[in-house]
């Protein structure tokens, strides 16, 4: 599932993300969790793509958060690949 952010202002939409984080932990204590920032580092990309593509045996869900989340310069193809990938798997979220 990726559930997609965006407003007006940073402030209610960093709200948004703390309450969906805080629920998704609360619902899933022990699921893994990658907070990614693509504006600061772009090649960052890499790093999500092979936390969403890796199973995991002990976690029953995965988070992983994408701040700034334009396509990467280069690798594109293979980000959408990525992305679409996390649309149809059960029990992975991306915000």
């Amino acid at each position: 599932m990726i559930i997609y952010l965006y407003g007006p202002d940073s402030y209610r939409r960093g709200l948004k993300v703390r309450e969906l984080v805080s629920a998704y932990r609360a619902k899933y204590a022990h699921a893994d969790f990658l907070d990614v920032d693509l504006e600061e580092n772009p090649e960052n990309w890499v790093v999500a793509r092979d936390f969403l593509k890796q199973s995991s045996l002990f976690a029953p869900s995965k988070l992983c958060l994408i701040r700034e989340s334009g396509a990467p310069k280069e690798g594109t193809k293979e980000w959408k690949e990525v992305l679409k990938s996390a649309i149809t798997t059960e029990k992975i979220f991306v915000i």
